[in-house]
């Protein structure tokens, strides 16, 4: 079954196309074109969320995705979840913002492939991974501002940097506190519920943090039995914010360390999780779907079934329903493989054409 390194899905607002990168970009014959047409594919989109973890891949290819996203008429937010690495970080300086967590790593480093042949074939190779190099310069110069000599140099040396490093370089616009992340998440999701603007609750949710940390203000007057706060909506939303707090981010951070971040949303509306055995239950179910789902090939599906809450005996149906419907749908391709006449790639080993026509002389005059 053919995997894929990218997974692309519509929010439900319509406006919203979210894309996942994981793993090597160009991998399982999975190239550039089907991830532009997989976005393409979601139509007029005002913004477009890519989340990136990966240690990079084929350099055309990074390049052909930064070309198109960089022109595409939405906004383009790019978030680290892990690290940008080599290819994947020339994909992720198209973004309009470029986000990192306190713990991403983005690296940097020269193009390079293998050759080998006569002196005229090694100097070819060396020649074309000039003409590599100097693309990424262009890409990386229009980010950063950097001069064309100082990001020689950390090409050259294959430079690692952590968030902090990132920004203070010009390679991203900020950094996500750890902390901070999972509290806003939380804040996201109580301003969804509660439909008021969630920069009011984010002001609220800080000063009940503020006031539990211990502040100045004099401890306010207990609340009147007979005043039921469920016939007030500002006082409803108020305790929203402050007496489920701890719970609200405790859900964060069970979603975070679940590798489910993404998800938190659909965990903090839900009425049924009332305490944290309920979430951890929760979170434990998910990650089995969201497992299940990379295990057959099927990432993509993990997303809908989520954020159904679908049990793993549920999901298992409907992923042998889609298997079975791609399976009466495939056909076989007499179309000839295309032969690349150079492959470079920035973080992995490629075959070259000079190797590629070394043996093939040495195989005709043997």
């Amino acid at each position: 079954m053919k995997k894929s390194w990218f997974t692309v899905q519509a929010l439900a607002d319509g406006r919203t196309a979210q894309v996942s990168v994981r793993g090597y970009i160009g991998e399982w014959g999975i190239t550039d074109r089907e991830f532009i047409a997989a976005v393409e594919s979601h139509g007029e989109v005002d913004t477009i969320e890519v989340a990136i973890n990966s240690r990079g891949g084929e350099v055309d290819h990074a390049l052909s995705i930064f070309n198109f996203l960089k022109n595409h008429p939405a906004r383009v937010n790019m978030r680290v979840d892990g690290v940008a690495m080599s290819a994947a970080s020339i994909i992720l300086m198209a973004g309009d913002e470029i986000a990192m967590p306190a713990n991403a790593i983005l690296m940097i480093h020269s193009p390079w492939s293998y050759a080998s042949g006569n002196a005229d074939d090694l100097r070819q190779a060396a020649d074309v991974l000039d003409v590599f190099e100097s693309a990424l310069l262009e890409t990386y110069q229009a980010r950063s501002g950097k001069t064309a000599d100082e990001l020689k140099t950390m090409l050259s040396e294959e430079t690692f940097m952590t968030a902090k490093e990132a920004v203070a370089h010009g390679f991203a616009d900020r950094v996500i506190p750890l902390k901070a992340e999972a509290r806003a998440a939380s804040a996201v999701a109580y301003a969804a519920a509660l439909n008021i603007p969630l920069d009011v609750l984010v002001r609220a949710q800080a000063e009940a943090l503020a006031d539990a940390e211990g502040g100045d203000d004099p401890p306010a007057a207990p609340l009147n039995p007979a005043d039921d706060p469920a016939d007030d909506p500002a006082m409803s939303a108020a305790q929203a914010v402050a007496i489920p707090a701890s719970l609200s981010s405790r859900i964060a951070t069970a979603a975070s360390d679940a590798g489910l971040t993404d998800f938190m949303p659909c965990f903090a509306l839900d009425a049924a999780l009332i305490d944290m055995p309920a979430v951890q239950q929760a979170m434990a179910d998910a990650r089995e779907v969201f497992d299940l789902c990379a295990l057959v090939g099927m990432a993509e599906q993990a997303e809908p079934l989520i954020r159904q809450r679908a049990s793993l005996a549920d999901a298992r149906k409907t992923l042998q329903t889609r298997m079975a419907a791609l399976d009466e749908s495939s056909h076989t391709d007499s179309t000839p493989a295309l032969q690349l006449s150079q492959s470079v790639a920035t973080g992995e080993k490629a075959a070259s054409a000079s190797s590629i026509w070394a043996s093939r002389r040495a195989a005709a005059h043997s």
